[in-house]
């Protein structure tokens, strides 16, 4: 114990003079925890909300709003994690296009415990494989993370055609009874939650190629999701440039297309992000 109090004040000190803005997600997997953490541990009060989706949304950005997105990731884990925060946005924007995958319970009891408060060490972010990264290529969350997208006018139709089948093969699978009903259940659960905390929820779909939505799994989802909530809109977004690089993600264009229009959704006019 002596010892890991040593390395945690050691480690403290190197975070407090040269390491703490400089950190790099070595994985995708590490860098949807290393999301979470920033929005928990430092001060957002700036913005005025958080997007919360999968990787469909994960390379959205606009300088108002946080972004919570996981790639390969559920939007649920995030909604999860949301709810036991201390601060929360004036608006949550939530991508509903694939909001049936299930919650990663590990992480969410991970970021229950106050023990990443108290010893920083612990956090992802500030691992020393981070650091490292970090202190090489710098911290990527402080660059849009659109710029390395490819362009819809670049688009290698090659390629696409090979990564199309996958996300073809998937969407025509039905979910079971019991997924659908767990899904919808956890959605209520953590919206009447946020909402009752103050925040405005908003629900939101991104634009997927005709011939993946229109498979059993995207349209059983639709439909039991408009069914379950009557009352509540889902926002199609004015897209114009739809053109994706596997038939369910957006090329550069409508990612940042997408930004401004979920900035609308939030109250930010276009004006305000151009001028960032």
């Amino acid at each position: 114990m002596g010892t890991f109090l040593i390395i945690s004040v050691l480690h403290l000190a190197y975070l407090s003079t040269a390491g703490k803005a400089r950190y790099k997600a070595e994985s995708q997997e590490v860098e949807n925890r290393v999301r979470i953490e920033d929005f928990l541990y430092e001060n957002h009060s700036a913005k005025i909300g958080v997007i919360v989706g999968t990787s469909l949304s994960a390379n959205v950005h606009h300088p108002d709003l946080v972004n919570l997105s996981f790639r390969g990731g559920s939007a649920l884990t995030a909604l999860e994690i949301l709810c036991i925060a201390e601060q929360l946005p004036e608006t949550i924007l939530i991508e509903a296009n694939l909001l049936y995958q299930p919650v990663d319970r590990e992480m969410v009891e991970k970021f229950e415990s106050d023990q990443r408060v108290t010893f920083p060490m612990l956090q992802d972010r500030y691992r020393p494989m981070s650091l490292l990264l970090g202190a090489i290529k710098g911290k990527s969350e402080n660059r849009d993370p659109s710029v390395n997208l490819q362009s819809s006018r670049k688009l290698n139709a090659t390629t696409k055609a090979k990564k199309l089948p996958v996300h073809l093969a998937s969407a025509a699978v039905r979910l079971s009874s019991e997924e659908l009903t767990t899904a919808l259940a956890l959605v209520q659960e953590n919206v009447e939650k946020l909402e009752g905390l103050g925040s405005r929820v908003i629900f939101y779909l991104t634009p997927i190629d005709a011939e993946v939505v229109g498979q059993p799994r995207h349209q059983q989802w639709r439909k039991s999701f408009v069914e379950a909530f009557p009352n509540r809109s889902v926002e199609h977004l004015a897209i114009s440039d739809e053109s994706t690089s596997d038939g369910i993600h957006l090329c550069l264009e409508g990612n940042l297309e997408m930004g401004e229009q979920l900035g609308l959704l939030a109250g930010i006019p276009i004006e305000k992000n151009r001028g960032k």
